[in-house]
């Protein structure tokens, strides 16, 4: 084919594929991985530059940093999340074009950039916030720089996709055998050892430009550190979950139709290409050999598609604890529809009748490229507008109205969201809102931790929102969670794709009332609270509650006093709480079995924690530890930990403050001794902190916020308040 006719065939493609993506781009909202993708690299753009908050993704942030420039450059909004899926669909089609032909022909290219365009896989995650459109022209550019024996670049290139996704790493057995391949074919036997090492070392430069930095970065910047590595090995292994899913017959059946989803050729094309592929392969070895000649290299890294792609099938099916779909095809795509379009391109050069009779070459092209455009264009459009109409009905359509909706009830601070599948989408559309949630699920257990959690909070008001896909399960958690609480609508979006209830107690005579408590506080109502105190906390000591006069002599005040009181992740040498001139509400405290109050002008609460209750509660909690000192000065603690690791003794010598932010308290360590190695600037790495956060800033049960904390006299003390409460009528 002549250049000009490539030019034109390669610029057709590249607008069909354009035409094609933008016909469904952006219909639907971001909505689960897509927006939680939008929402870190928002926060990035935002001026979270090394993602330190609430960063609990387990792919590297390179994306994310993507994603964040075209936010800086273009504004934020779903549009824009999606213009690096949509660009590296487009890298794609070039990148899988110069890979074609420069293993066998610019024909070949032209097909394998045609399939590409024309791939609904290829389409579907162009059009969304994936990482995975972007991150496959990555791996593919990767490929065709190894092909140039540009090593280099290679590595740099692995880099940048590792940087994206751990999924590259499945990619090593591919790798190495391209590598081997090439290396073979240029080099004799005594010299390949020395090239294929010489080659790694090229390689390994560029790789470490992004690897050292996203190992930094997932060691000691993100908030949930190593997280980025736990499912490198995952593909095969599973982690802790090693139970095999499915059966060998059901993953089969799943990856027939996985491959037509993916690819837009039925899988009896995919596999009739792979085998047609393997016997021209083979008779190249038979006459290359009865003419003495060697193999040519495009003919055996072509092979190695085929070999590698046998061998990730082989994964799939049989190795693999989980396979659920599409998705788990579209690593290998690429290399399917590469071998696809050689074959083909290879058939153009099969003359008939023993030579005989000559098909010209430009005849053979149209053929094949009408046989390609039958078979793939009709039903890869067909599929690429359901994907469209899918993507007008979807479940979560109307993502952004709701959130209007229900913004101003769950961003209040006495508010808790109950969702199913809806977090990361309201991550993104309420970013910047701080609001408490919770994903549930549907089982028993699930359900009764909600309605156990939702009965310690009286003064939290609980709600619970629906797409439209798990609408069908709100009869049953309503009945779960009857009696004692219904669920009423608030409102419904429109077509019905989401519903939003508020869950309220009900306060009805078959609540058992049989215990008389008086409109006022008094001594009624200190035994009351006492005896409920003593049943929750068995191992406190010396609890009493006293209600006195205050010094005006008009106003009432309660004072409760214990000492060994389970707080939490802490256990408080004493616990005091002040509360003035309260005024309860009997029925909402007979119903919470705790006391509940209209009206009151202030509650405290002081916990002070001392070294030898710290102490006794790691030594209780951690068995490996053998001895503990404590002790605390005006602005740091100190731990002198003696213990085992295995048969290693430790003794583990460090200071640390305690820091008050919105939502946590932050662990500061100042100096870090582990067996008289200093060790405080490995901790100073960890840019967001070296050890997890208290989360002991609130204490709901009675709408308390801690103001204050200090480190003084051997001693941690942590001080609450909530200011007057009124009763609105």
């Amino acid at each position: 084919m002549g250049n000009n006719s490539t030019v034109f065939w390669i610029i057709a493609i590249l607008l069909l594929g354009a035409i094609l993506r933008l016909s469904i781009y952006n219909l639907a909202p971001l909505f689960m991985d897509t927006a939680f993708y939008a929402s870190l690299g928002r926060a990035i753009a935002d001026g979270d530059l090394l993602l330190q908050v609430n960063h609990v993704s387990d792919k590297p942030p390179l994306f994310f940093y993507l994603q964040a420039f075209f936010f800086y450059m273009f504004g934020v909004s779903e549009s824009v999340a999606a213009i690096p899926s949509f660009l590296g669909g487009l890298l794609g089609m070039l990148i899988i074009y110069l890979l074609g032909r420069d293993l066998y022909d610019s024909f070949a290219g032209i097909l394998a950039a045609l399939l590409f365009a024309l791939s609904p896989g290829s389409v579907s995650l162009s059009t969304v916030g994936y990482i995975d459109s972007f991150f496959m022209a990555v791996v593919m550019f990767s490929f065709w720089t190894m092909l140039h024996r540009h090593y280099y670049w290679t590595g740099l290139l692995i880099g940048i996709a590792f940087g994206m996704k751990q999924t590259v790493l499945s990619f090593g057995p591919f790798y190495l055998l391209w590598l081997l391949i090439l290396e073979f074919h240029h080099h004799n036997r005594q010299e390949v050892l020395r090239s294929v090492t010489k080659s790694i070392v090229k390689m390994i430069p560029g790789f470490m430009t992004f690897f050292l930095p996203v190992l930094y970065w997932s060691l000691f910047l993100a908030s949930d550190r190593l997280r980025v590595f736990k499912y490198i090995t995952s593909f095969v292994s599973g982690g802790q979950e090693t139970e095999f899913v499915g059966s060998y017959h059901e993953r089969l059946t799943r990856l027939k139709g996985d491959m037509a989803e993916v690819i837009g050729l039925s899988w009896h094309w995919v596999i009739a290409l792979m085998l047609l592929s393997m016997i021209i392969f083979l008779v190249k070895i038979f006459n290359q050999r009865r003419l003495q000649k060697p193999l040519q290299l495009n003919d055996k890294l072509h092979f190695g598609f085929n070999l590698f792609t046998l061998f990730f099938f082989f994964l799939l099916i049989f190795i693999a604890r989980k396979y659920t779909g599409p998705h788990y095809v579209f690593p290998v795509f690429p290399f399917l529809i590469l071998t696809a379009s050689i074959t083909l391109a290879q058939l153009t050069n099969v003359n008939s009748w023993s030579g005989k009779m000559v098909i010209p070459v430009n005849l053979k092209v149209s053929f094949l490229i009408v046989i390609v455009l039958g078979a793939v264009f009709i039903p890869a459009s067909k599929r690429i507008k359901q994907i469209g109409e899918g993507s007008i009905n979807v479940p979560y359509q109307g993502a952004r109205e709701v959130v209007k909706e229900l913004k101003p009830y769950i961003t209040q601070e006495n508010s808790f969201l109950f969702e199913q599948s809806l977090g990361w989408m309201l991550r993104y559309y309420l970013f910047g809102e701080q609001y408490r949630r919770q994903h549930y699920d549907y089982e028993d257990h699930d359900l009764a931790n909600m309605k156990a959690f939702i009965s310690q909070e009286p003064y939290t008001n609980f709600y619970v929102l629906f797409d439209r896909a798990k609408q069908i399960d709100i009869p049953r958690m309503s009945s779960f969670l009857a009696p004692e609480y219904s669920m009423n609508a608030i409102f419904q979006s429109p077509g019905g794709n989401f519903l939003f209830y508020k869950i309220n107690p009900v306060l009805s005579k078959f609540q058992n009332y049989e215990q008389n408590l008086p409109e006022r506080w008094g001594s009624e109502w200190n035994a009351w609270w006492k005896d409920i105190l003593e049943s929750r906390w068995a191992e406190a000591k010396n609890i009493t509650i006293k209600s006195k006069l205050d010094n005006s002599g008009k106003h009432i005040e309660v004072n409760l006093f214990a000492e060994q009181v389970p707080f939490k992740e802490l256990v408080t040498a004493e616990m005091r709480i002040s509360i003035k001139s309260p005024k309860p509400n009997i029925h909402l405290s007979k119903f919470y079995n705790w006391p509940v109050f209209d009206e009151h002008l202030g509650i405290t609460m002081q916990l002070l924690v001392d070294g030898d209750t710290m102490e006794k509660t790691i030594l209780d909690r951690f068995q490996q530890v053998e001895n503990i000192e404590v002790h605390t000065d005006q602005s740091l603690t100190n731990f002198q930990v003696y213990g085992k690791l295995g048969e290693r003794e430790l003794e583990v010598d460090t200071d640390f403050h305690l820091v008050l932010e919105r939502d946590f308290i932050r662990v500061v360590v100042n100096r870090f001794l582990l067996n008289g190695f200093d060790l405080t600037w490995l901790t100073n790495l960890f840019k967001n902190h070296p050890v997890p956060p208290l989360k002991l800033n609130k204490y709901h049960p009675m709408d308390l916020e801690l103001n204050n904390i200090k480190q003084q006299n051997g001693q941690i003390v942590l001080n609450y308040h909530t200011t007057t409460r009124i009763k609105h009528e």
